[in-house]
């Protein structure tokens, strides 16, 4: 049987019938009024954000994980179900929730639960404890988000690289913490995409441009060096017959001189250490008169120091090497010799600059 079955055929098992479980799961007919009008998704939709969503967490996963919140367990129960070699802890800081939650998991005979009441802004945990980490439909009610953030990272286990341990949880920032950046960002580059490009997207992540690259190119090869970050991406897009993903290293691209009439690097060089041998490289392979877009996000304050968010994810590992502001922002291409190059800011918790630059003979 296969995964998605598997889980359908547990859902029968939840055997909740109640308001919120029918709004979460856009099945009740007062839930799919909810979910039209606060949420403007149907059904299907939600169902495909549902398995998106889930899809960060492996088949075969036998780690220690943490769902945070756990709600009635309308949600994840039926996933558990499939997972009998997992640890799971489910934290809520509703006891009547999460007592739902606990009479799911007892009707469907799943004894690898534990249960605990808790803040995610304080989480009861020391550091490490987990492989994962699930967040399903709780960020936007959270009352501090940062210390939720900075939290999540702190229990997640030590080891491994931090883009690769954050790939299944990068969306709850890019979708829900810094969504209005994120949004005013894809708005902002998709006009500098133009039909029939051939576009290289260098540190493409979970696919947060992708999408939009592709809807307007010729083709789209994206790229990560992350593995992990690089899969989830080909999970949402790969269907699509227009893109190709491949794993790459933005130091060493392995492409020819001139291959591309747009190159794309998202949120990447305050995390270089040579940012700019990173900006010959996508100068090299961009062809005469191409267009680099590079949006990064602005992580500094006029103080000199980063912000609350980006504090939070840099003490959960993510080592900046840049906190960059729109003033130095600029700067730092001026002095790379681009000067007539075009810039858009995209404020959010995170703000984001997108600098746009042409390939001139000047910087080739």
């Amino acid at each position: 049987m296969e995964r998605k079955e598997a889980i359908q055929s547990a859902y029968r098992l939840t055997g909740s019938n109640q308001f919120y479980d029918g709004m979460i799961t856009c099945s009740a007919l007062p839930g799919k009024a909810v979910c039209r009008l606060v949420w403007a998704m149907n059904k299907k939709e939600c169902d495909a954000y549902l398995a998106d969503a889930l899809s960060g967490i492996p088949e075969d996963f036998s780690g220690s994980l943490l769902e945070i919140p756990v709600g009635t367990g309308i949600l994840t129960m039926p996933l558990y179900k499939t997972l009998p070699n997992a640890r799971v802890t489910c934290l809520d800081y509703s006891p009547d929730m999460m007592a739902q939650a606990q009479e799911k998991a007892r009707r469907m005979h799943l004894g690898n639960l534990a249960f605990r009441q808790g803040d995610v802004g304080a989480l009861p945990f020391e550091s490490g404890s987990f492989d994962a980490v699930l967040s399903l439909n709780g960020f936007h009610a959270f009352p501090d988000k940062e210390a939720a953030y900075r939290e999540v990272f702190r229990v997640l286990r030590p080891g491994g690289v931090f883009w690769d341990r954050v790939a299944c949880v990068y969306d709850v920032f890019a979708n829900v913490i810094n969504r209005k950046a994120n949004r005013a960002l894809c708005a902002a580059v998709e006009p500098w995409i133009e039909p029939g490009d051939e576009v290289l997207e260098c540190a493409c992540g979970t696919g947060l441009l992708s999408g939009v690259i592709a809807q307007r190119c010729g083709h789209l090869t994206a790229t990560d060096f992350s593995a992990k970050m690089l899969r989830r991406a080909e999970k949402k897009y790969g269907k699509r017959s227009n893109i190709a993903f491949e794993q790459a290293d933005i130091l060493h691209l392995r492409y020819p001189d001139g291959a591309f009439d747009a190159v794309v690097a998202a949120n990447v060089i305050h995390l270089l250490d040579e940012p700019l041998r990173a900006l010959r490289e996508l100068n090299r392979v961009c062809r005469p008169g191409g267009r680099i877009i590079i949006p990064t996000y602005m992580n500094g304050t006029e103080s000199g120091r980063a912000n609350g968010v980006s504090s939070a994810i840099g003490r959960a590992g993510a080592d900046f090497k840049r906190e960059f502001t729109p003033e130095s922002y600029r700067a730092f291409f001026e002095r790379a010799g681009y000067r007539g190059a075009q810039y858009t800011l995209c404020r959010g918790r995170i703000p984001c600059a997108v600098a746009v630059l042409r390939k001139t003979e000047e910087n080739t």
